[in-house]
């Protein structure tokens, strides 16, 4: 049995997190940030203060390889991580009908969350 909690923790508590994403289509990232502007957006306007549970509002990479993440940095006592990450993740998949879901990255290890991996 492996030991290892998901996610990895720095010594002040905080975490980062993503979900990771692949699109045939370059276009894709822009997608996705617009999508997270959108969903920021209303969350902040039915009154959800994620400041509460992020350092930095989550944020959208693109790698060399193409792939799109959606990260979370949060704070050690965050309570509602999984919950927005988890949300995030099936609005996604399901408004950007061209992005594949590859699982959820621990950022502070670098290691994938192998029960979330989809190849």
């Amino acid at each position: 049995m492996n030991s290892e909690l998901f996610p990895t923790r720095r010594a002040d508590g905080s975490f980062s997190v993503a979900a990771k994403f692949a699109s045939p289509l370059a276009s894709a990232g822009d997608e996705v940030n617009v999508f997270l502007a959108e969903w920021l957006k209303r969350k902040t306007s039915n009154g959800i203060d994620l400041n509460k549970d992020f350092i930095a509002s989550p944020h959208v990479e693109i790698d060399p390889s193409g792939s799109i993440s959606v990260v979370l940095d949060a704070k050690g006592g965050s309570e509602f991580w999984k919950d927005w990450l988890v949300e995030l993740t099936g609005l996604l998949t399901k408004s950007i009908d061209t992005l594949s879901f590859l699982g959820f990255f621990d950022r502070v290890s670098g290691k994938p969350h192998p029960a979330s991996l989809t190849d």
